[in-house]
């Protein structure tokens, strides 16, 4: 038998009321490394007694909550800050490594080692599906650096999309074909969009996007600083109608993130009061039902 090599692994995940998620992915990743930590927001959905369980504890999970403030690189790093040597792999509650993968980890840390490599990516298999069940499989071409050397003083940088920085650590990396699955729920991926939209207009936080600033201004005026707060004042429904003029406004706008309000409100969560109208995302449909929203 092959000896497994002696590299100590610990797994990340920031989390925040995504509660069936997290359940599947403790489960599917946890047996594989030596330690998870969990960075929680401060979820409401039963998420933070889950990762305290004696199942959980018994799979060495430690959780740690930090209130959420609209800041992923910040929140992603507070994880990373517990974390002083060995190897770490970072997924998301919606990615999931596949299981050879999982099987060869502290393999594929003892090669890259060797091999003067600091990291490790896997290529992503996106899975979407639509509001009907159907499921589109898709194997991509991007490499994702999941699984990283740690160093002192790593950290996360950027907006919506965040970077990796290991000070004094080479950015050598190694691809391997294993694959980790990103399962992307299509309604969730407007409401993400518009979890987007409100952090950074997009990709990349843009003060001279005039719209954007008034969204902004128009939220803070109206009591909301963080997504979560105005997430749960959308979810209930019958919004101040200056909300609703500029979820209309914007339903067929060029950037699609803006879009993502008109389609997350009057289409997936309050079809019943759409005013008869669709967008260039999805057409109108008077039968629609709710749809649950999981980000």
């Amino acid at each position: 038998m092959t000896k497994v090599p002696n590299i100590k692994i610990t797994l990340c995940m920031a989390s925040f009321n995504r509660l069936e998620e997290s359940m599947i992915w403790v489960r599917q990743h946890c047996r594989f490394v030596d330690r998870t930590i969990i960075i929680d927001g401060g979820s409401k959905d039963g998420s933070i007694d889950f990762f305290n369980s004696q199942e959980c504890k018994d799979l060495k999970v430690e959780c740690y909550v930090h209130p959420w403030v609209d800041n992923p690189p910040g929140q992603r790093t507070k994880y990373l800050d517990l974390i002083q040597e060995g190897w770490v792999l970072v997924l998301d509650c919606d990615e999931l490594l596949e299981l050879p993968a999982l099987y060869q980890l502290k393999f594929l840390a003892d090669e890259a080692e060797k091999t003067g490599r600091t990291g490790i990516a896997f290529l992503a298999h996106d899975i979407q599906v639509d509001t009907e069940g159907g499921i589109y499989d898709s194997l991509s071409n991007y490499y994702n650096r999941l699984f990283f050397k740690a160093c002192y003083n790593m950290r996360y940088v950027g907006s919506t999309h965040v970077a990796l920085v290991r000070p004094g650590m080479p950015d050598h990396c190694m691809k391997t074909e294993y694959q980790y699955y990103h399962i992307k729920p299509w309604v969730d991926v407007f409401f993400r969009g518009c979890r987007n939209y409100w952090t950074t207009s997009g990709v990349a936080q843009n003060t001279e996007d005039n719209k954007w600033r008034d969204f902004k201004a128009l939220t803070i005026e109206k009591g909301f600083k963080y997504f979560h707060e105005f997430s749960e004042y959308i979810k209930a429904g019958n919004i101040d109608q200056v909300f609703k003029d500029w979820f209309i406004k914007h339903k067929d706008d060029d950037n699609p993130e803006a879009r993502s309000w008109f389609v997350s409100y009057f289409v997936f969560l309050h079809p019943e009061e759409n005013p008869g109208i669709g967008n260039i995302d999805l057409e109108y449909n008077k039968d629609r039902s709710p749809i649950k929203l999981t980000a």
